[in-house]
């Protein structure tokens, strides 16, 4: 009986434990994504979500450099514009992801949208806060998943903003 009783005690321990663990997985829920009006963006991210690469030559014009390439199976052209600041990764004949390099600086979180024209929906979540980088996900209907890289004292030096995830197994 008293082997029966601890038996069922450890289970119960092991099974909160369980439990309790699985709950700090969850990605944190949406942190303060504040608009600010008074930032001008660097330009409208929103904008080539999912366009075709005529159209995304009809917005920007004709691009500095187009590579092509494979990524992981995918027949991939990347066009440059900004004197290679600005990158845009097209698969399948559609815009799956934005970069934008360049020393950015901004006052908080929220205003890295303003910089970049996207509104964020409820949905936002956090994924990812390492002091280094941040990562969103859920952004808007039109985004996919915000990461931004290399932050040091509120600049960063990379931004990723993908519109598609079907191809990224990230």
């Amino acid at each position: 009986m008293n082997k029966r009783i601890l038996f069922i005690c450890c289970l119960l321990a092991a099974l909160s434990f369980s439990i309790s663990a699985c709950s700090n997985l969850q990605m944190e829920p949406t942190v303060t994504t504040e608009i600010s009006a008074s930032v001008a963006p660097i330009i409208d991210a929103t904008q080539f979500s999912r366009i075709s690469s005529e159209e995304l030559k009809s917005i920007l014009g004709e691009p500095e450099s187009a590579d092509e390439w494979t990524y992981e199976t995918y027949p991939t052209t990347t066009y440059t514009y900004n004197s290679g600041n600005d990158e845009f990764m097209i698969i399948d004949d559609a815009v799956v992801r934005f970069t934008h390099y360049g020393k950015t600086a901004y006052k908080s979180n929220g205003e890295i949208f303003t910089l970049f024209g996207i509104t964020p929906s409820e949905e936002t979540v956090k994924a990812a806060d390492t002091g280094v980088v941040l990562r969103y996900r859920l952004v808007s209907d039109k985004i996919a998943d915000v990461w931004i890289l290399d932050i040091e004292e509120k600049t960063f030096d990379i931004i990723k903003i993908t519109y598609n995830l079907k191809y990224f197994s990230e």
